[in-house]
This record gives C-alpha cells, sequence and structure tokens, in this order.
C-alpha cells in the first residue's frame, strides 16, 4: 500500500542514497521494497537527474581537465611530493602571478562555458528547494534487517517506515521511562 508524502527533492535524492544500502540484501520483501521505492524516487528526481547529465559536457571538460591540469603542474608540493594546500586551496608560492595570469586566459576563453556552468547550478539548487508529493512504498519498522540501516540514515529513513514516533519508541524501548 503506497502512501502519500511531501518531501524537499534534496531529502528525495538522499532517500534514494540510502535505498543503495538495500541493493545486496538478500530478503525478497526488503529486495522489492527498495526496487519498487527505488524506481517510484528516479521518477520523482528525473527533472533534477536531466539536469544533473547536462553539468559534464564536452566543452566544460576540457574547461575542467586545462583547470586541473594548471593546478597540477604549478602547485608547490611538499618534501614527499605532496601538493601543498592552506585555507584559500593550492598553494603556488611565485607562481601565483603566472598562475593568475593563466587563469584569466582560461576563464576569458571558456566564459560561455562558465556561464552555463554557473546558470545550471542556480537551476539545480532551486530544484532542490522544490516540494514534491508522491506515492511511497512504506515498511515496518520489525522487517528492516538489522545491519543495513546506518544511525546518520534514520532521520531520512523514517519517511519509508510505517511506524510513527512513538509507536518506534514503544517498539523498541517498550513502556519505559527512563
Amino acid at each position: 500500500m503506497k502512501t502519500e508524502i511531501t518531501l524537499k527533492t534534496s531529502q528525495l535524492k538522499l532517500l534514494l542514497e540510502v535505498l543503495k544500502q538495500f541493493e545486496t540484501v538478500k530478503n525478497k520483501k526488503i529486495a522489492y521494497f527498495a526496487l519498487r521505492n527505488t524506481h517510484i524516487l528516479i521518477d520523482e528526481l528525473s527533472p533534477l537527474i536531466e539536469l544533473e547529465k547536462q553539468f559534464y559536457s564536452d566543452e566544460y571538460n576540457i574547461f575542467d581537465n586545462k583547470r586541473n591540469k594548471l593546478v597540477e603542474e604549478n602547485q608547490l608540493k611538499d618534501e614527499n611530493g605532496k601538493p601543498l594546500v592552506n585555507h584559500n586551496g593550492p598553494v603556488f608560492g611565485d607562481k601565483l602571478e603566472a598562475v593568475n595570469k593563466k587563469w584569466e586566459e582560461l576563464t576569458t576563453d571558456y566564459k560561455d562555458v562558465i556561464a552555463e556552468r554557473v546558470s545550471l547550478n542556480k537551476q539545480y539548487e532551486e530544484i532542490l528547494k522544490e516540494d514534491i508529493t508522491f506515492n511511497i512504498i512504506k515498511i515496518s519498522f520489525k522487517d528492516l534487517p538489522d545491519d543495513i540501516v546506518e544511525a546518520k540514515n534514520f532521520e531520512i529513513i523514517k519517511y519509508l517506515i510505517k511506524e510513527n514516533d512513538d509507536e518506534l519508541d514503544e517498539l523498541l524501548f517498550g513502556d519505559s521511562e527512563d
């Protein structure tokens, strides 16, 4: 039985990630529950997924590779060859002026690609804030495998659990007042 819920797109994305933890479960009830909900969430997240595909155009990848190469070739390294980083990012030392000049040239050459990426980022952030109402399949808490759900994920996985907080407290702790 499906239950209608409303979540932010960002929460749906997290929920989909949590469901990936169930991919290797051998229990057919849990596997079916995870599969069905994964398909539901992917359908609901399709605008976000389509936007994510646009993030790495061939032109942006070329720009990104050139940017990485600029950093790798000019970043100072410690005695073990490890790149030096401070709170501002890579350390260039006396190469900073030359790196800044090359960076300015690179960003000028790829200004349209960068502008497109900035626009995509803004769209992405807006979509993440949107509310989405959809139907989800819930499962009883006692059917969840003990070793599959990490504590950090309970805040998001609670949307998949049939029991409410009070019922979970009763199930897990009984009538204990302490």
